[in-house]
């Protein structure tokens, strides 16, 4: 797939994930122990079921060979971007603290700073090496990412300190807040260094070492049985804002 079509496929994909979270998190839909009290307030607790018309034959939507549309709305409530894309197409800072600073340049340059609350399942919290780590898996030519545009556009990065990261850019790249961002996301360091990029997360999102869940979203993948089921349970150790209603977010 070439790399305009793709994030025009991952753009609708983000924009129809938000309406899953926003389910996910409270607002109102229409499945199995999804009702609301009187004015609308949602229940607590319960089971959101959304039937897939598409499943992945393995879970790392990075991957060119299982790069689907439903991938990216399985993956985007566990696996967040430095931007979000909005209904309006605009794009909210999620794992920023606030909107990272452009330099026309030359060189053009973004430096992104981190949310200090952000962290993962584990405890761990996130940080610049997450973003440099996850810039040099997209532009190793062993792991067969979907796409490295925009990531192969960038010369160089420098840690400023843990929440801060500047990335120095070959030339000008004008859609630069879709790097690093929505469902393609931002990777664990921590947990990936050292891993097959190729092979680690086709059938669990999880740390190899010791096969736990893991993610920076409000839920996590705790179930995955190829072509047929996909289990996302809460993430217990969610730091941000509206913290899910639901219990569970099953695919069948």
């Amino acid at each position: 797939m070439g790399s305009s079509r793709r994030r025009s496929t991952m753009l609708v994909a983000l924009l129809l994930a938000l309406g899953l979270i926003a389910a996910a998190c409270g607002g109102s839909s229409s499945s199995n122990n999804n009702s609301t009290s009187g004015g609308g307030t949602p229940q607590k607790g319960g089971t959101l079921t959304l039937s897939a018309e598409q499943f992945p034959a393995a879970l790392n939507l990075n991957l060119a060979a299982y790069n689907l549309a439903w991938d990216s709305y399985m993956l985007d409530p566990v696996i967040l971007g430095a931007y979000q894309v909005q209904p309006d197409f605009s794009y909210k800072p999620m794992l920023l603290s606030k909107e990272a600073e452009v330099d026309t340049g030359p060189p053009f340059s973004v430096t992104y700073s981190i949310r200090p609350d952000a962290q993962w399942s584990d405890g761990v919290p996130v940080t610049a090496k997450d973003f440099e780590f996850t810039w040099k898996v997209f532009i190793n030519p062993k792991f067969d990412v979907a796409s490295r545009d925009g990531y192969d556009d960038i010369a160089s990065d420098q840690i400023i300190d843990d929440h801060t990261i500047k990335f120095t850019f070959k030339k000008n790249f004008a859609p630069w807040k879709s790097l690093f961002s929505g469902s393609e996301g931002v990777l664990p360091e921590h947990v990936l260094a050292g891993q097959d990029f190729n092979k680690v997360w086709n059938n669990c999102i999880c740390d190899p070492k010791t096969g736990k869940p893991i993610g920076d979203g409000p839920f996590l993948i705790t179930d995955f049985k190829k072509n047929q089921q996909v289990v996302e349970e809460r993430n217990d150790n969610w730091w941000g804002p509206h913290a899910p209603y639901r219990d569970k977010i099953v695919f069948p």
